[in-house]
């Protein structure tokens, strides 16, 4: 928990083409303090950062999408979605 099932199956790096179609974050194997954070992100929206299982770059997953994460750790802005 948290997991999820995507429309959009692609990842959204340019050149990937790799398909993540669920992610399962499995926050229950880790401390009881991050897994609750990250459920608490999850479930506010803001979603949780992973690497594609393809390209190794990381990820923003949440409730709304996948999103590319640049080298600082934000969200690609809407125009680069």
């Amino acid at each position: 928990m948290p997991h999820a099932s995507f429309l959009e199956l692609l990842c959204p790096w340019p050149g990937c083409g790799f398909q993540i179609w669920f992610i399962d974050f499995r926050l229950e194997f880790v401390d009881r303090a991050l897994y609750d954070q990250g459920v608490a992100a999850w479930e506010s929206g803001a979603g949780l950062i992973g690497r594609c299982p393809g390209c190794g770059r990381r990820v923003l997953f949440n409730l709304n999408g996948k999103f590319r994460v640049d080298g600082d750790g934000d969200p690609a802005g809407p125009q680069e979605r």
